[in-house]
């Protein structure tokens, strides 16, 4: 199940001109740690036991890490390939350029297989609150209130600051709300 949120957002990034349009945004469960992936994994039906199958996926990581550093792609199958590439400042003339100084970073390129390109197909869905949302929605229990305020507080005026007091607060998260109280 993918549980997604309703966000607002410039049709073109950063143009505040530019028309807001709704999109959804997934919003993850929670992350899951490499002992409860392997024992995931050896909950499956495996003859390896939760510390083999970590031991593996560590030694796979290690050995990952080891052949894109000896300049090989690697192909997992459904899993898909690994690469890398470099990201760092060119020069003008290539008898200048020393990789040492001018490579910044190495990214690892992730190229996904058959069972990872496109998820959508199998995908079920869950509308969930956005992470403002549900901060706004636990302040009012906490307070008694029956009833919350989920709409997007005003933009200060420049150099105003957004000072303190009751309402719903600047709060983090995503750009939606629609001006309707959410019942408690």
């Amino acid at each position: 199940m993918i549980n997604y949120s309703l966000v607002k957002r410039y049709a073109k990034v950063g143009d505040e001109t530019s028309v807001l349009l709704t999109y959804g945004t997934a919003q993850t469960v929670k992350t899951m740690t490499l002992y409860e992936f392997a024992k995931h994994i050896a909950e499956h039906g495996s003859v390896y036991g939760r510390s083999d199958v970590q031991a593996i996926l560590t030694m796979a990581v290690d050995c990952l890490r080891e052949m894109l550093l000896s300049g090989y792609k690697v192909n997992l199958g459904d899993l898909g390939d690994f690469s890398v590439s470099l990201r760092g400042k060119g020069v003008a003339d290539a008898n200048n350029y020393n990789p040492s100084v001018q490579v910044k970073k190495i990214r690892v390129n992730w190229s996904p297989g058959n069972l990872f390109r496109n998820l959508a197909d199998d995908a079920e869905y869950c509308l969930v609150p956005t992470l403002r949302e549900r901060a706004a929605l636990l302040k009012a229990v906490k307070a008694g209130q029956t009833t919350v305020d989920i709409s997007i507080p005003a933009k200060p005026a420049a150099g105003s600051g957004t000072g303190s007091g009751s309402g719903s607060g600047t709060g983090t998260g995503d750009n939606t709300g629609s001006g309707d109280g959410m019942q408690i």
